[in-house]
């Protein structure tokens, strides 16, 4: 089995960043709405209103913890300057400066959609820990998209839109090269979605989806099919 070798050190920085991140939330209207990983599926599915604040517009103690999460499981320079963009431009549009608010715009249009050809908007509910391998490139992932913490995406990967919905990524998801994710589906906590796949219904928790219609696998066949979620490039 292939093990991707940024795995083992992300997991370990997830368990201590991504709990320091949410715990930096501040109380608003007298009701917590701090949020601790593992429950980030059923979550979004009831109340995406209070996700939708606490992850798209953040304060600037949020931004740190939530980038310094995202850093850890990202080792590749391409990679940590991606998300490190995505992040600012979720900072600077929480009723920012206009200026600071171009200035992302301009940097984003040249260096996210022209060099790295990808598609990545500030408007993503997403949680920290997110992982971006070789750099993001090629990712196009649709403003209302909802992404879990611990989030692992591979290159050319698209989350669309199918119809009148768009998917929610549970916690912890592994998403392979090209893979598409299309519509009002949910993936959950944990699953894995091989490389190639075109998802286009729900994969419960901790289960592997592969192929074109995607189709869940056996207990048997995700056991030995780890190895091929992802591709064999290196890593970037």
């Amino acid at each position: 089995m292939r093990v991707d070798p940024g795995m083992a050190d992300c997991a370990h920085a997830k368990v201590r960043s991504i709990a320091v991140a949410w715990d930096a939330f501040d109380r608003e209207g007298g009701a917590v709405v701090a949020y601790r990983s593992g429950n980030v599926f059923s979550r979004f599915r009831q109340n995406s209103g209070t996700s939708r604040r606490i992850i798209v517009h953040m304060k600037l103690r949020e931004f740190q913890a939530v980038l310094r999460a995202d850093l850890a499981c990202n080792q590749e320079p391409l990679s940590k300057l991606t998300v490190l963009t995505f992040r600012l431009g979720q900072y600077a549009f929480r009723g920012r400066h206009p200026l600071l608010r171009a200035a992302w715009r301009a940097w984003s249009l040249w260096y996210v959609n022209l060099l790295i050809g990808a598609e990545i908007p500030p408007a993503i509910e997403c949680g920290p820990g997110l992982a971006l391998r070789h750099g993001g490139r090629g990712v196009i992932l649709h403003p209302a998209a909802r992404i879990g913490s611990g989030a692992t995406i591979y290159h050319r990967v698209t989350i669309g839109q199918r119809g009148p919905g768009v998917p929610v990524i549970g916690d912890g998801v592994y998403i392979g090269t090209g893979a598409s994710i299309l519509g009002d589906l949910a993936v959950g906590n944990g699953a894995r979605i091989g490389a190639g796949a075109v998802v286009i219904r729900d994969v419960p928790p901790g289960r592997t989806a592969v192929g074109v219609p995607a189709k869940l696998l056996s207990e048997v066949d995700h056991l030995g099919s780890l190895g091929h979620i992802t591709d064999t490039a290196p890593r970037g």
